[in-house]
């Protein structure tokens, strides 16, 4: 046992050199964090522009979240702006603890991102994204130029904002 929990440590220690020496935040890096908000929850949507370069990079942080994460997480990738209206409701169901929306100019850019947080909102699922500028549209948490809790929309999720993301100096709760 103690072995394997070496190796999920060792694992999550390469990763997260690995992805730190990608610019802006990768998937992997924005599951870690989001674990410590929240540590109950396994299932992940994550939304991502299939026709970006960041869909392949996506695939294998998510792979690798599974693994050492234990989490169960779910890629679905949509190519074209139109389509977010029609493909991405259909992703948010009760099974899913969170969800991720990774940015891009295209397909999730404000508008795409807003109209996926607005549905998840109803359906009472919170989100995490790479941008600040989704705060003031919903988001629960973003991962990006500094770590942000919206504490506003934890509460009416039902998301307890745990203590030690509370004292930690690098995440800002508001």
């Amino acid at each position: 046992m103690k072995r394997k929990t070496f190796m999920n440590v060792g694992l999550t220690a390469f990763f997260l050199f690995l992805a730190s020496s990608l610019s802006g935040a990768t998937l992997y890096q924005i599951l870690f964090s989001a674990k410590t908000l929240f540590p109950d929850r396994s299932n992940v949507v994550v939304f991502v522009n299939s026709s970006g370069s960041e869909a392949s990079s996506v695939a294998q942080y998510a792979a690798a979240a599974k693994g050492s994460l234990k989490l169960n997480v779910q890629v679905i990738g949509i190519a074209d702006f139109s389509k977010v209206a029609s493909s991405a409701p259909q992703y948010l169901k009760s099974a899913s603890d969170y969800v991720v929306i990774i940015s891009d100019n295209a397909v999730f850019n404000t508008m795409g991102k807003k109209f996926v947080i607005q549905k998840a909102m109803l359906k009472k699922i919170p989100v995490v994204t790479d941008k600040e500028e989704d705060f003031e549209s919903g988001a629960c948490y973003i991962f990006g130029t500094q770590k942000l809790v919206n504490s506003k929309v934890a509460g009416l999720l039902g998301v307890s904002i745990p203590d030690s993301m509370k004292s930690d100096p690098t995440v800002t709760v508001r």
